[in-house]
């Protein structure tokens, strides 16, 4: 019974020594997966800064998208006013009178 009994302490050693060394994990695990939440909870606010940040450049790329629209449109209204302007009677008048000016040397406004 003597040997019986020491084999058993040793095995109530490693036993000891096993639990110590699991609790030591069971430790650094917890740790570990306290370090990664942290790390994932930054990660997230850092992709939800950097989703609003795309929205709000995505709306000033709209909006600049807009005013661009806008100058062309009047910009093509203003094309075709000159257009019309210059191919008006009183245009072609003008540009004939101013001509005229030219030709005898008569100055004043134009």
């Amino acid at each position: 019974m003597g040997q019986t009994q020491a084999e058993l302490d040793q095995t109530k050693a490693k036993l000891k020594l096993l639990q110590a060394e699991l609790e030591e994990s069971r430790t650094q695990f917890q740790h570990r997966q306290t370090e990664l939440l942290d790390q994932l909870q930054k990660t997230q606010t850092e992709l939800l800064e950097s989703q609003n940040w795309l929205q709000q450049k995505q709306a000033d790329v709209s909006n600049l998208q807009t005013q661009l629209h806008e100058t062309q449109v009047g910009l093509e209204q203003s094309q075709k006013w000159i257009a019309a302007m210059e191919s008006s009677k009183f245009w072609k008048l003008r540009t004939n009178w101013l001509h005229l000016k030219q030709k005898i040397g008569l100055k004043g406004d134009e």
